[in-house]
């Protein structure tokens, strides 16, 4: 969904990103990586929900990852539905007490407002009612830039070669030479009297036939097997936020158990929190509605998702 903004508002969105002269979520990459990020976020959970809410599924995912909850209610025409909605009103402690349904407006019926335990009931994912749009958003800004500057390494690597000819006649003469080495040929003669003007020609005895031209530096400016290990420090470092577990196997050859085991909170406490969240909220929904069928797993058990006898015990030399 895109809200409209005028000028003021652009302005301060755009003037919150350190360095502002750069915009990286502007662009089709972002916006890949905002859908893949977003589905990488829904994989650590699996929903068991009823039948008619298969076809939006996606939906519900989403409104979990993004929004952190949707409201579940039962309505007499379409039975048990969740929507996304809007809550207000505040207990003692705080907590909503009002959802007022959005959903289309040919269904004009349902859109009323709710009061939350009695005519409806919220599913969360996070207990602050806070999503995890911020944190799928800073991750794809960063994977953006990394797309944007592995395709500039690939671009320097292909830099074409300048030779400078003192005649037409040479010319041809070093464009036949090129198109037989790239067509394939594997040994390609040429006069040595061509670059005897070249200013890297010094004189006979230190002619070498196979360095005709020094292109040395062209080596480093092809970044790009250090962009793809940045790239998946990064990825790591957001299944670390969204609780799938992963070890950076790019960082070290061996890794002590202490180590694997210090990942595998860091990667769960965040996670496990939530999934709290969303296993309480769901049994709320059932004691008000008994016979619907909503339940929670996690896809894998992540305690032991990184046992690897490779894994060698700390403290040994």
């Amino acid at each position: 969904m895109i809200i409209p903004a005028q000028w003021e508002t652009i302005n301060l969105l755009e003037g919150t990103i350190i360095p502002n002269d750069i915009v990286e979520n502007t662009n089709n990459t972002f916006w890949y990586w905002v859908h893949s990020l977003t589905q990488r976020a829904c994989s650590p959970i699996k929903l068991k929900i009823p039948k008619s809410w298969y076809k939006s599924k996606g939906l519900l995912y989403e409104l979990l990852i993004m929004r952190s909850y949707a409201m579940v209610f039962k309505s007499p025409k379409y039975g048990y539905v969740f929507a996304p909605c809007t809550i207000g009103g505040r207990n003692i402690i705080y907590a909503p007490l009002k959802a007022f349904p959005q959903i289309p407006t040919d269904n004009a019926d349902e859109s009323k407002e709710m009061l939350i335990g009695k005519e409806c009931e919220l599913i969360r994912f996070s207990p602050d009612y806070k999503g995890f749009g911020d944190v799928i958003v800073k991750y794809a800004i960063l994977l953006s830039a990394i797309d944007c500057g592995i395709d500039i390494s690939i671009d320097n690597s292909k830099l074409a070669w300048i030779i400078g000819v003192t005649s037409e006649a040479m010319a041809e003469t070093v464009k036949k030479l090129f198109d037989k080495a790239v067509s394939g040929a594997r040994v390609v003669t040429f006069d040595k009297e061509l670059v005897k003007k070249n200013p890297n020609f010094k004189s006979e005895d230190n002619f070498d036939q196979l360095k005709l031209f020094d292109r040395s530096n062209v080596k480093d400016c092809y970044l790009t097997p250090q962009m793809l290990q940045d790239e998946q420090t990064i990825l790591n470092m957001f299944n670390c936020e969204i609780g799938i577990p992963s070890l950076p196997y790019q960082k070290k050859e061996r890794m002590v158990s202490d180590e694997a085991n210090s990942k595998i909170i860091d990667s769960q406490a965040r996670f496990e929190l939530c999934f709290d969240t969303l296993k309480e909220s769901i049994e709320e929904i059932t004691s008000l509605y008994p016979d619907i069928e909503l339940a929670a797993e996690k896809r894998w058990d992540n305690s032991e998702s990184l046992s690897d006898t490779s894994i060698e015990k700390g403290g040994e030399d």
